[in-house]
């Protein structure tokens, strides 16, 4: 059933982005409204499981992001010129009540700019490392992406989640501890 939260999302996802091209509705363009819809939507499903979720929407002409968080964690980084902060931002995850609100922000994001985002498996892949200490798992995703312009291969690299197999059903040995998944938008300034 959790598979099935994926695919429900993806396929809630989509139709949100059909209606917006078919019909105008915004829905898909704005993060909060659309956490609740999903919020609704799996609520109505009973399936007992829920999902969090980084929503944003880039809109390329004003150069801002409008964002929400549904229990995401760890939280987005931001990288910039004046240095690299977490995009915190709290939120109940999707899928467990009813009765939970969402607030959305709008960044205005510089000239020059990478987000990155990381699944909870990043921090976990850095146990065997770092240990259990969460703030110091935290501390390296950090500072690794501040540290230099990393390809999201050699960020992978650095940590530590490249030439590791998962581990196969049933049978011991090195691998992931989680799904471990990262993914970093950038925009750099056009020289002339």
């Amino acid at each position: 059933s959790s598979a099935f939260v994926t695919v429900l999302l993806k396929s809630f996802a989509g139709h949100a982005l059909r209606a917006y091209g078919d019909q105008g509705d915004a829905l898909i363009t704005q993060p909060a409204a659309f956490v609740a819809a999903l919020n609704e939507h799996l609520l109505a499903q009973h399936l007992e499981k829920h999902l969090t979720i980084f929503y944003g929407v880039l809109d390329r002409p004003t150069g801002t992001l409008t964002y929400c968080s549904a229990g995401q964690f760890p939280y987005p980084l931001l990288k910039t010129p004046e240095g690299t902060r977490w995009l915190e931002h709290r939120g109940f995850a999707v899928g467990l009540f009813g009765f939970a609100t969402w607030e959305q922000t709008t960044l205005a994001l510089p000239a020059d700019f990478t987000l990155t985002l990381a699944s909870d498996g990043v921090l976990e892949a850095q146990v065997a490392t770092l240990g259990d200490d969460l703030v110091a798992r935290e501390g390296h995703l950090l500072a690794t992406v501040a540290t230099q312009d990393l390809s999201l291969e050699a960020l992978a690299g650095a940590l530590g989640l490249l030439g590791t197999e998962p581990p196969t059903e049933g049978a011991p040995g090195p691998g992931l501890p989680d799904d471990a998944a990262l993914l970093t938008l950038s925009r750099r300034p056009r020289h002339e």
